[in-house]
């Protein structure tokens, strides 16, 4: 069992709530037997976390209690706890490792003396979190769907499918059938595990149990690569446990190899020892010793394996992705198509093999995310109830990995562009917002059709990624191009300027065309053309002057072309100018 961590110094309540995160900094008082300078650096986020239950209380844990049949509050808590997990994991990372003044890895530079890792009180941390994980799912408790919606039945119990168009529903030894005209399955998924020797015996847990924990482990294996894994993983490591993070692939596979990495950058810099491409062999226990759980794994690559090497710990996590629920749900009885890696096979409309049955969320989903879920619902209750057409495959569906800082990804990926695109990116380095708070660590890339601003996909790395793409997806359903993010004039300093940037790139492309040698050139030719042939003879003055016969026409007017062309290329090379000297600055 893991030793206790050493209290937190005890801060004293403030008579009034302040009305900032600095002026709550400021109106802690630590108590004279805190220690030194060092040691009475408080974890200012995890005191307003405790400030936070004294002013909510835990009404909102209660409600979830109730006349609930145990199946159904099942798994009505493994939803709450599957989905809201990526959120938890933000909230531990961002609520107790950085205070208002910054992280605490970061604080040297900013001027502040504190310790890099100072133990908090994880068990506060924990309970916050399953406080308001609780407060976040009674919204949609089962006792209050019939309360709020009068037409709405609720059955509580275990679903099995016994014809195409009858379900059965059993709860207490009692069954009844539901014969419907249409059905939506939405099941959920549930943890996947990895088949390793020995791990179904061990004592893992997983990311509906993990945060259920009342003390900080000593040392901690993830097996997984995947968003789970980094935001679990960093969040531990910064609360003071020493992690090692084992994946079988690449770290966050799914996404771009540029924004991955700076992730793991910034994951090792706060301390998670991060291993890919690795073979787990065994997992064992040993309660003789002082980290009980041992995995046995080799790393590989495509030339060797290295040696057994055992990785010792006294809490083992396992976050290797999620499979949906399938199983006794009496699918086959239903004549609906599905197997157990991918769940159930939807069309565009979340139509099933039946006509008669939709299915909506992580049961026939790639997409392991919330808000996806829900999108998915909405769906399959028009097309369901409504006989409408929604197509989810026409959704753009961003994400997010709640790491810090976060990576955020929306539409194409560079890599899944057929015939060619363009990348336009903008490193966070050069963006002041992100000199100024001290996480120039970031990125944010942009992909548009070549030789055009239409967007086909984003990525964003950066603090609070998630608003940023939510702009770029904004645009893309909106179908404007990236140059109109570039006209957009937002607030100095923000992050947003990085999204400018990308657009006003873009837009140099365009000022750069126009100014090239070839244009000129183009545009020198036309005007010559326009212009009497040099060989003409010169037009004598008496003859010009001489009144013309009625019947002919007067003679055109000189174009004022080479005068319009003078005036463009005037403007793009004085606007090219002005941009390529900010950018040498």
């Amino acid at each position: 069992m893991a030793d206790a961590p050493p209290a937190s110094p005890v801060a004293t309540k403030p008579s009034a709530v302040p009305s900032s995160p600095q002026a709550w900094a400021e109106t802690l008082q630590l108590d004279d037997d805190s220690g030194d300078d060092g040691e009475r650096f408080i974890d200012v986020a995890v005191e307003r976390s405790l400030r936070v239950e004294r002013e909510y209380g835990r009404e909102e844990a209660a409600d979830l209690d109730g006349p609930v049949s145990a199946p159904l509050r099942l798994a009505f808590e493994d939803a709450a706890r599957g989905e809201v997990v990526g959120d938890a994991a933000r909230d531990l990372v961002e609520g107790a490792s950085s205070p208002p003044i910054g992280p605490r890895r970061k604080a040297h530079e900013l001027g502040v003396n504190a310790p890099v890792h100072k133990a908090a009180d994880f068990g506060a941390v924990a309970r916050r979190m399953r406080r308001l994980r609780a407060r976040l799912a009674a919204a949609d408790a089962p006792k209050h769907l019939e309360k709020r919606h009068p037409n709405l039945s609720v059955f509580s119990g275990t679903a099995e499918f016994v014809s195409e168009d009858c379900v059965e529903v059993a709860a207490d030894g009692d069954r009844r059938r539901l014969a419907f005209a249409h059905c939506i399955v939405a099941t959920g998924a549930s943890p996947a595990l990895p088949d390793v020797p020995g791990l179904r015996e061990a004592p893992y847990r997983t990311h509906l149990s993990w945060y259920d924990c009342e003390e900080l482990p000593r040392r901690a294996v993830v097996l997984g690569g995947g968003p789970q894994a980094a935001e679990t993983a960093q969040a531990l490591s910064v609360l003071g446990c020493r992690v090692c993070l084992a994946a079988r692939g690449e770290f966050l596979p799914r996404e771009d190899a540029a924004a991955a990495s700076v992730v793991r950058r910034e994951l090792e810099a706060d301390g998670v020892e991060i291993l890919t491409n690795v073979s787990f062999v065994a997992v064992s226990v040993d309660e003789a010793e002082a980290l009980p759980v041992g995995v046995a794994i080799r790393e590989t690559n495509d030339f060797y394996a290295s040696e057994k090497r055992v990785l010792r710990c006294d809490a083992l996590l396992v976050a290797a992705g999620r499979k949906p629920r399938v199983a006794g749900l009496g699918l086959d009885a239903a004549g609906v198509a599905y197997d157990a890696q991918n769940g159930i096979r939807v069309d565009g409309c979340l139509r099933t093999s039946n006509p008669r049955i939709f299915a909506a969320g992580d049961v026939a989903s790639g997409y392991q995310h919330a808000h996806a879920a829900v999108a998915m619902a909405a769906a399959a209750v028009e097309n369901a109830l409504f006989g409408g057409d929604a197509d989810f495959g026409a959704v753009l569906l961003p994400w997010v990995t709640h790491t810090a800082p976060e990576l955020a990804h929306v539409g194409l990926y560079e890599r899944d562009v057929a015939g060619g695109c363009d990348v336009y990116e903008t490193d966070l380095a050069h963006v002041d917002r992100a000199i100024l708070d001290g996480d120039e660590g970031g990125l944010v890339r942009v992909v548009t059709a070549r030789g055009s601003d239409e967007i086909l996909g984003a990525t964003v790395v950066a603090p609070h990624a998630g608003d940023l793409i939510a702009e770029i997806a904004v645009a893309m359903h909106g179908k404007l191009g990236l140059g109109e993010l570039g006209r957009v004039v937002v607030p100095y300093p923000a992050l947003a300027q990085a999204v400018q940037a990308c657009g006003v790139a873009y837009n140099r492309t365009v000022w750069d065309t126009i100014a090239s040698p070839t244009t000129l050139e183009s545009l020198r030719v036309r005007n010559n053309s326009d212009a009497d042939p040099p060989d003409a003879p010169p037009e004598d003055a008496a003859a010009r002057d001489a009144p013309r016969p009625p019947d002919e026409p007067a003679p055109e007017p000189a174009r004022a072309w080479p005068l319009y062309a003078a005036l463009a290329y005037g403007v793009a090379a004085t606007v090219a100018a002005v941009f390529a000297a900010r950018r040498r600055s």
